[in-house]
């Protein structure tokens, strides 16, 4: 609405802040070009609340486009109208007799209205909007709002410009048989382009070790193309992952549905996965991909490479476990037993228990002093490897330093279970024998763990436990 106070007091309205002001317009129809408008019938809203006198004679209207209408026909002979209104309709086909000029009277200013009882946060928002609106978003709408761009049909322009037409259609034609022309005279020459295109790619993927491949993610196609061993290059073809020999074996099917999920994940990135490959033998892979979508947004297909990261992996690993163990008896290090007994710990379900063993070689010192360290040192060997091969694979042995090993075991339910199993422990150790033929002993120090245990804790506890069997003469054990 206009910004106008006695307006909208008439209205019953409260107004936001001005968002725009432009200069009134004289719409007038071409005949009234170079006439006086006094008398002259002018147009007008019938909602319009001037109450003053009229230069011409007024002729009310429900709408502008009316207006508009009826100045075009020469029903009426001129409006008054905001620059951007008035080049609205100035710029539409139909209206072929109008004619616009500008006008002496004051800017109008425009707002928005609001209804009393108007909300103050609306008003208060809306002014915000109009403070912060950059002035190039502002003219950008009032751009696409006052030209009018007209849907012209064919026929429409044939009708109106009948010889035109007429020599658009016949140059039209011409262009069609040319382009038909050099099509058939230039496709040899570019399917033998696009062969020698193929061609390179091929022979670039056969550089690679790696496998680019699609995905179709509808038909659920895997299309691979890259160098099979023994040939020199090959054409894109379904690469069988899992081959025709290997469909019964159970393991495939597991495989087959991994790379199938991974493929539907709809991520894009890089996984890391084992899978068999022609040769029956497990690998490990590295996928890169990335998701393609059609013109809607749904996926169609997932491309990218498949490389064989086998040597790389198993490089890792070996770094990794040479990082975890300890160098001398290659049981796991002081750090890496802490983490993964506490990882143990944590994954303790209601109910679940374990336990924590602490090992300790009776008078380990006296052994260095009398036969060196290099017999110590083998010594520790032997012991590691006496525990290393007492307890199960997912129970865990470490050794935090010195002559002391520890020990982490799964499901022992109660201590007569834990105390059968450091009988056991103190027999094998005791068929280690020494350079004077004596048999080496230890002493055991042993926690039961249960769920909400941390290892500070436990271990504190079975450290008291050993102090007490070695109290009590080692080689023998103490449950705490």
């Amino acid at each position: 609405m206009s910004y106008d106070y006695e307006q909208a007091r008439h209205r019953n309205m409260a107004m936001s802040r001005p968002y725009i002001s432009t200069q009134y317009m004289i719409l007038l129809n071409n005949k009234m070009r170079n006439e006086e408008i006094a008398g002259r019938k002018l147009a007008i809203l019938a909602s319009y609340d001037y109450q003053g006198e009229f230069v011409g004679s007024p002729v009310y209207y429900d709408s502008r486009e009316e207006i508009v209408r009826a100045i075009n026909s020469g029903e009426a002979d001129y409006t008054y109208m905001d620059a951007y209104v008035a080049q609205y309709f100035y710029n539409r086909s139909e209206f072929e007799n109008l004619y616009v000029a500008p006008q002496m009277l004051q800017e109008n200013r425009t707002c928005i209205g609001v209804s009393k009882p108007a909300s103050p946060e609306l008003l208060n928002i809306i002014n915000k909007v109009i403070i912060t609106m950059p002035e190039k978003e502002l003219q950008s709408i009032i751009y696409s709002n006052t030209i009018y761009r007209s849907d012209i049909t064919l026929l429409e322009m044939v009708r109106r410009h009948p010889l035109q037409a007429v020599a658009v259609a016949a140059a039209v034609l011409l262009v069609v048989i040319g382009v038909l022309s050099w099509g058939v005279v230039t496709r040899e020459k570019l399917n033998r382009k696009i062969s020698l295109e193929l061609k390179k790619h091929q022979e670039l993927y056969g550089l690679v070790n790696d496998y680019f491949f699609e995905y179709d993610l509808k038909k659920e196609l895997f299309t691979v193309s890259g160098k099979k061993e023994g040939e020199k290059h090959e054409n894109n073809v379904v690469y069988r992952l899992f081959p025709e020999r290997m469909a019964d074996e159970p393991d495939n099917g597991k495989y087959r549905e991994i790379l199938r999920r991974i493929m539907h994940s709809g991520r894009d990135g890089v996984e890391e996965i084992q899978l068999p490959g022609i040769n029956r033998e497990l690998h490990w892979m590295r996928i890169a991909m990335k998701n393609i979508y059609d013109h809607k947004g749904a996926p169609v297909c997932v491309i990218g490479r498949i490389s064989d990261i086998n040597e790389e992996k198993q490089e890792r690993d070996r770094l990794k476990n040479q990082a975890e163990r300890d160098s001398l008896t290659h049981v796991y290090n002081a750090k890496t037993s802490v983490r993964l007994i506490q990882e143990r710990l944590d994954q303790l379900a209601d109910g679940g228990t374990g336990a924590l063993i602490l090992v300790d070689i009776d008078k380990f010192k006296t052994i260095n002093d009398t036969y060196g360290h290099m017999e110590g040192d083998h010594i520790l060997c032997e012991v590691a490897g006496i525990l290393q091969d007492s307890f199960r694979e997912g129970d865990i042995v470490g050794r935090p330093g010195g002559d002391e090993f520890i020990i982490y075991m799964e499901r022992i339910r109660d201590t007569r279970t834990l105390g059968d199993k450091c009988e056991r422990l103190l027999q094998r150790i005791s068929e280690i024998r020494m350079p004077d033929k004596k048999s080496l002993t230890i002493s055991l120090g042993a926690v039961l763990a249960r769920p909400q245990n941390d290892y500070d804790s436990l271990y504190i506890k079975a450290d008291k436990a050993l102090y007490r069997a070695k109290k009590e003469g080692r080689n023998t054990y103490f449950i705490a």
